[in-house]
């Protein structure tokens, strides 16, 4: 994956097909994400009397809740929204983007439950969202996860692309005919059979990246969808908001806020996320890196970014911005969550 600083990889021509090194520059430059971007920052019932001291990419700021809203500054001030019960904070150049421009529709609409938990990380943003949207580890890393006691993961995946979603908002990690199991050189058929494990066939999980720093785990078989930021600090911070959102109500809501506090939480962000994917980010030392065939997902969405991400304004008419140019030719099936 990506270094804070340099681009640079161990080989030329890596095993997905392209020479990463030095190719996407806006991309390697970024430890400390992207401007002119609004970001999360915090759940807004987090903000009560007290001012809150934080960093945003790079930049120290003070958060206070006074009788006329929420204010952010240092020796500037910052715009600042409330929107679906989190607090967003722009960082760029004047004028900003209106706030809804960064924020996926379906957290705007009526009746959405925002669940979710938010933590001061170690590791650049963009290894913890390289690491959200990757092919390969899941299918390693989380065999051992408790989510996982009685599920047995493939093995690997029949190609994968990457291709924006049909608004360009997302971009869509498209894969092709999952491999319960497989023969390999001197192991054998591996994974072995266990009786209490049944194989998981086809694509139970759907991921779609979003700039500046979103990655989106949803799926109907999960029935509620995974908002995971990663927002940066510093160089070798970042700050994740893990969400769990529902688009349900009345007795629905009450039933879902149940099952976060006793499954989601639990089995999805701490055993899952926190215990797996965040050691592993927060061991993240390189260069040097090696990629091979999976890490398409990865360096498409290195090269998406690089291509697409929102420069300074310079008229009214790139403030709503919501075209960018696609990787591929390819029509995507990225669904939008329900």
């Amino acid at each position: 994956m990506a270094t804070a600083v340099e681009p640079e990889m161990e080989n030329e021509l890596s095993a997905s097909l392209e020479a990463p090194a030095g190719a996407w520059p806006r991309y390697a430059a970024a430890a400390l994400g992207f401007r002119n971007y609004w970001y999360p920052v915090m759940f807004a019932r987090s903000l009560r009397n007290k001012p809150r001291i934080l960093t945003l990419c790079g930049e120290k700021l003070v958060l206070v809740r006074l009788a006329g809203g929420i204010q952010a500054g240092n020796a500037r001030s910052y715009p600042v929204a409330e929107r679906a019960g989190l607090i967003w904070v722009y960082v760029g150049d004047d004028p900003a983007p209106p706030v809804e421009d960064d924020i996926p529709d379906e957290l705007l609409r009526p009746n959405t439950v925002v669940m979710g938990a938010v933590e001061l990380r170690k590791g650049n943003w963009r290894h913890a969202i390289e690491n959200c949207i990757d092919e390969g580890h899941a299918k390693y890393l989380h065999r051992t996860a408790l989510s996982q006691l009685f599920k047995e993961m493939p093995v690997w995946t029949k190609g994968v692309s990457m291709a924006p979603s049909e608004d360009e908002r997302w971009l869509c990690r498209v894969r092709g005919q999952t491999v319960a199991e497989d023969l390999y050189p001197r192991i054998g058929q591996w994974p072995r059979k266990r009786f209490w494990k049944r194989q998981l066939r086809g694509q139970p999980t759907e991921l779609a990246n979003r700039l500046p720093c979103l990655c989106r785990v949803g799926g109907p078989a999960r029935g509620w969808t995974a908002y995971e930021y990663f927002v940066p600090v510093d160089e070798n911070r970042h700050r994740a908001l893990i969400l769990a959102v529902l688009h349900t109500r009345g007795l629905g809501a009450l039933a879902f806020r149940l099952k976060y506090w006793l499954n989601i939480y639990w089995l999805h962000y701490w055993f899952f996320n926190r215990s797996q994917d965040q050691r592993m980010v927060g061991l993240m030392n390189c260069p040097p890196e090696r990629l091979y065939r999976p890490d398409r997902s990865i360096t498409g969405w290195r090269k998406w970014a690089h291509e697409t991400a929102r420069r300074a304004p310079q008229s009214p008419a790139i403030l709503s911005r919501r075209g960018s140019p696609r990787l591929a030719s390819e029509a995507n099936p990225c669904p939008a969550a329900g």
